[in-house]
């Protein structure tokens, strides 16, 4: 669970977010909206990696929170099993994941040599190897071709059974088999 009261946040002149509360569950939640509206800082308030200038974020106690960011943000020393063992000790969990997001026989290449969408892939795998409660997805399918975001749509969803998923977007189609709970943003407010 993750509650905003009266959350309010601006990067200098500019009011990103205006007063919101809200309380997100276990469930799915889809942030839509135009760029530049405050989906991406809604996520890294959620996160904890902004902080608001006036309001307050409560995030469940013990609970395990994930991210995948807009960009992959993969170590370049480390290949793409040793980016994904980062979260977690688990080789065989490891794996499963990349298998499931068509990385079997990249474990050992480096991020470098690696597709946009094989990256993001690294990075999907790498957030849900952790096996967090909350998940927070931000542009989670830049780079995919239409058939692997079904395929990562998917695994996210079973591997998130029970869980928190918050994500921003601006393409919404594929995640209509998840029936989210679309919150719009709107001119610094959130609208629906």
């Amino acid at each position: 669970m993750i509650r905003f009261e009266q959350v309010t946040k601006a990067y200098g002149e500019k009011q990103i977010v205006k007063e919101v509360s809200l309380t997100f569950d276990k469930g799915f939640y889809l942030l839509t909206g135009p760029s530049g509206i405050g989906k991406t800082t809604l996520l890294r308030l959620a996160a904890g990696l902004e902080q608001p200038d006036s309001g307050r974020i409560e995030t469940e106690a013990g609970k395990r929170l994930r991210m995948v960011f807009q960009e992959d943000r993969l170590l370049p020393w480390k290949t793409v099993l040793g980016n994904v063992m980062l979260e977690c000790g688990n080789k065989e969990k490891a794996d499963v994941l990349l298998q499931a997001l068509g990385l079997s026989g990249e474990e050992n290449a480096y991020p470098a040599s690696l597709s946009g969408g094989m990256r993001r892939r690294t990075a999907i795998a790498r957030a849900l190897c952790a096996e967090p409660d909350i998940l927070l997805l931000d542009e989670p399918f830049n780079g995919l071709d239409e058939a692997m975001k079904e395929t990562a749509a998917a695994l996210i969803t079973e591997e998130m059974k029970g869980g928190l998923i918050l994500c921003a977007a601006h393409e919404t189609e594929v995640f209509a088999a998840w029936h989210p709970t679309i919150l719009k943003l709107q001119e610094a407010k959130i609208i629906a």
